[in-house]
């Protein structure tokens, strides 16, 4: 397993597409930290992704009209950039 803690952005609309890439990471060793796939049931996504900001070494976010145009967009940008 890779040392490389890769976090996923994405809009609810391409979840799939974020879960397949996820996926397929793993599969090549990576740590993946995606909502979809490791949050707790109790836990807010703004948490989690916050506290998963602090722990990656890398950021994917997948772009799309969605997402530019969804309210925790820049929220999350800033997170990410932090």
């Amino acid at each position: 397993m890779k040392n490389d803690d890769v976090i996923i952005g994405y809009h609810p609309a391409n979840v799939d597409f974020a879960i397949q890439l996820a996926v397929d990471l793993q599969c090549q060793g990576y740590s993946v930290l995606i909502d979809k796939l490791a949050i707790h049931p109790l836990q807010s996504k703004i948490s989690f992704f916050d506290a998963a900001c602090s722990r990656a070494n890398h950021a994917i976010v997948i772009l799309s009209k969605a997402y530019v145009e969804s309210p925790s967009f820049q929220q999350e940008l800033n997170s990410l950039l932090e």
